[in-house]
């Protein structure tokens, strides 16, 4: 099932809900007819397919105008590669394909095996008619993998995940422009291995606004639940916060539960810049704490990936110490960003992310009550 940027199923007709493939409203939320309820039992079995070699362009050959529709192109059929797909960033197709080879070795540890959802762009970035795949295409080519995951009601719905950056290849082949993953890896999708707080500032709020409570939230997730958390350009207009849970959680309702229960606390603790609360009224001159994409079946950006904006901006892992120089989320572009990571001085700010050991102590409700007891205005809050 497809649906487009306005949630439309574009075999039926039929309207879904919204969903932000992240908090930056980068998408909306396509649900399958029937619902994808929280699954307690999910199996999963992955397709096995042939890889290929790729082959690599010379940049000669990559800005080499008159290439047919069918071309051979990374090993692949690789069809328009001058399209462009950035306006602004003057970024084409094939110039796409490319950055994604480039940067393989810092984007596959982010989505090595995780179901994805694609944001597909026939014109590009700037195409209205964007739509949101979950489930894999006809003709999709074999280094993109996919395989079933059985669902709550009985039915099992094919998903994609890659293993390999040619996979992201034959995405752009097919007018990708965003990739987006789960919160669990494909063997085990209901058994979530981070966790994923997206923070998305409402009309008027400040860069610096934004920091101070991505700040307030790593204190008080290191300081009184002892996670370690990392921080995220999303690219767009947020910040995302994540925690690496090892090993995973039993259950998507653990995190769910968790991440909410963060999220409340700090609009108790600092209501004057935060909600918990999406509706649009409540998010005026405040950030939204978005807790839901910890929830089965939801997704967040994936780090690396590009946004699907004019100027080719890039999900872009920081330190928490660059913060202070940073100007916004989308500074950096697939341009500037391999700079940055092909700097002699870069220091990976997310090295060991995936070394972390750490999980939700079992114990955070009594923690959460006794932070929301001595909050200001907690006198009618909860721990919800």
């Amino acid at each position: 099932m497809v649906f487009t940027r306005k949630g439309t199923d574009t075999a039926t007709g039929q309207t879904a809900k919204r969903e932000h493939a992240d908090g930056d409203k980068a998408a909306k939320r396509s649900k399958a007819k029937g619902g994808m309820a929280m699954a307690k039992k999910e199996t999963a079995s992955a397709t096995t397919t042939k890889k290929e070699k790729p082959h690599m362009p010379s940049q000669r050959q990559m800005s080499k105008k008159g290439y047919g529709p069918g071309e051979t192109m990374f090993g692949i059929r690789f069809t328009h590669p001058d399209k462009v797909m950035f306006p602004k960033a003057k970024l084409t197709k094939a110039n796409l394909a490319q950055y994604y080879l480039d940067i393989g070795n810092f984007i596959m540890p982010y989505l090595n095996d995780r179901p994805l959802t694609i944001v597909r762009g026939i014109r590009g970035a700037t195409d209205e008619r964007q739509f949101v795949q979950r489930h894999p295409p006809a003709g999709l080519h074999p280094t993109m993998k996919h395989g079933k995951i059985k669902q709550k009601d009985g039915r099992t719905l094919e998903y994609m995940y890659a293993e390999e950056a040619m996979a992201l290849v034959a995405a752009v082949q097919m007018d990708t422009v965003e990739f987006h993953a789960w919160q669990a890896k494909f063997q085990s999708p209901n058994h979530p291995d981070q966790l994923v707080f997206d923070l998305d500032p409402g009309e008027g709020v400040t860069f610096s606004t934004l920091v101070e409570v991505a700040r307030a939230m790593r204190k008080v997730l290191e300081d009184e639940f002892h996670l370690k958390s990392f921080i995220m350009l999303t690219g767009s207009v947020g910040l995302h916060i994540v925690c690496p849970l090892h090993p995973p959680e039993k259950t998507f309702d653990v995190t769910h539960d968790f991440a909410k229960g963060v999220a409340y606390f700090l609009e108790v603790a600092k209501p004057s810049i935060v909600t918990a609360k999406p509706g649009k009224p409540s998010r005026i001159g405040k950030v939204f704490i978005d807790y839901i994409r910890n929830s089965y079946n939801q997704t967040s950006i994936v780090p690396y990936s590009t946004r699907a904006r004019p100027e080719a901006p890039v999900a872009t892992p920081v330190d928490w110490s660059e913060l202070d120089s940073i100007k916004a989320p989308n500074q950096f572009t697939t341009k500037t960003v391999l700079e940055r990571v092909r700097s002699a001085s870069f220091k990976d700010p997310w090295k060991g992310f995936g070394a972390v050991h750490q999980h939700i102590p079992q114990d955070w409700r009594d923690t959460m009550s006794k932070l929301l007891s001595s909050a200001p205005g907690s006198s009618s809050s909860s721990a919800h």
